[in-house]
Formats: C-alpha cells, sequence, structure tokens
C-alpha cells in the first residue's frame, strides 16, 4: 500500500515595506557616494589603487549632522576601507589625506558641525540635500 503524500504548504515571507523617507535617506546617501567618487577621482585616499567604497570620516550614525556632506568623505578600496579602516582601526592616513584635500580650516569646520546638534531629517532636508549633490 503507498502512503498518501500531501503536499507542504509553505508560508511566503511578506516584504517589509520601505517608508518613503527611509528610501530617500537610502537614495540620497547612494548621490553622496557617487559625489565622493568624483571629487577623490575614483582613487583610493590611501593606497592610490583604484576605489570602491566611499568612507564617512565622522560616522554617519554618531554624527548625522554631517552624514550627507561632501567634506565628511574619503573613497577608498576595499583593503584600505575594511581592513585597514575598520578592521586595524587605523583612521589616521585617511584623516592625513582629508586634510590634504579640504584644508585645516574646512576640516575644523566639519568637526564643528559633526559635533553640533543633529539634523532632523525631513523630505524637505533631503530633497535639498539630493539636489546639492546631484549639482556637484
Amino acid at each position: 500500500m503507498n502512503p498518501v503524500i500531501k503536499p507542504v504548504k509553505v508560508k511566503k515571507k511578506k516584504r517589509k515595506k520601505v517608508k518613503p523617507l527611509a528610501r530617500m535617506t537610502r537614495d540620497t546617501l547612494a548621490l553622496w557616494s557617487k559625489a565622493i567618487r568624483v571629487l577623490w577621482g575614483g582613487r583610493c585616499a590611501m593606497c592610490g589603487n583604484a576605489g570602491s567604497q566611499a568612507h564617512h570620516f565622522f560616522g554617519k550614525k554618531a554624527y548625522p549632522s554631517v552624514k550627507f556632506d561632501t567634506d565628511n568623505g574619503v573613497w577608498l578600496c576595499f583593503a584600505c576601507h575594511i581592513r585597514k579602516l575598520h578592521q586595524q582601526g587605523d583612521t589616521e592616513p585617511a584623516r592625513e589625506q582629508l586634510l590634504l584635500k579640504i584644508g585645516t580650516r574646512r576640516f575644523n569646520a566639519l568637526r564643528k558641525r559633526a559635533v553640533s546638534k543633529g539634523i532632523k531629517v525631513t523630505e524637505e532636508y533631503l530633497i535639498k540635500v539630493a539636489s546639492k549633490l546631484q549639482q556637484q
């Protein structure tokens, strides 16, 4: 006698709906990354090889007031970004290159903006930032 095999019901996972503000933030960060690549000529700031990733010198979560500031970005290759900066914590070469790129005055102003009170991210704010980034 052959046993009857019942089909197994598989539940489909519901996709989370991305809120408009979250989507706009993600898209604006993508524009920021492209602007950083252009500003650094596509070359890693630390080793000079072809870069592939933008890095926030002042972290975007810890310092949200400079999350979209192009002065806060460094273009890096994967090895320098992950291994040297994140795993080894060696931020000094990136800081030196950022200082050469934007100068001491702008770096100090960036630092002041970074520690200032965070900016409330609204749709209007993101539209303004995205427009500014597209012009660069």
